[in-house]
């Protein structure tokens, strides 16, 4: 008999085109990669893109939902995390961070869960770009 979980969060992939706590970036009006300072990928570093009408924003092609379990605490979390995070010319997420939480716990299962995702990458001009983005994933109780 198949047994339906208690707690079933639900994934939404939202990308911000105005990234809550980002400064604003004058990569938006010049189409030009920001100078992050910051590696996109360990091996080498490629220019990081905010989104901008002449960039088309990556599309999520796997997604992995987070494994939260209420356990022995019983408490249904309902909410959203926000996670901000670069995805690279690969379609790998790269350094995400919580920009939103709610527990600690429900935190940590969403951003293992993001690390698991893989992405169409973002394009300008036709060929694939690094982007800083944001993704928003909704806790529901069932």
């Amino acid at each position: 008999m198949l047994t339906r979980p208690p707690f079933l969060p639900l994934c939404i992939l939202t990308l911000l085109a105005a990234l809550a706590g980002l400064p604003p970036s004058s990569a938006q009006d010049s189409g030009k990669a920001p100078d992050s300072g910051q590696k996109a990928d360990d091996s080498a570093s490629e220019p990081i893109y905010d989104l901008s009408k002449d960039i088309t924003p990556p599309r999520l092609i796997h997604q992995v939902y987070p494994a939260y379990n209420p356990g022995s605490h019983g408490v249904r979390v309902a909410g959203k995390v926000l996670i901000r995070l670069v995805v690279s010319s690969a379609g790998l997420p790269k350094n995400p961070s919580i920009v939103q939480g709610l527990a600690a716990e429900v935190d940590q299962s969403a951003l293992d869960a993001v690390k698991q995702w893989r992405f169409d990458p973002a394009k300008r001009e036709g060929m694939p770009v690094a982007v800083r983005v944001v993704v928003e994933i909704n806790f529901h109780p069932m």
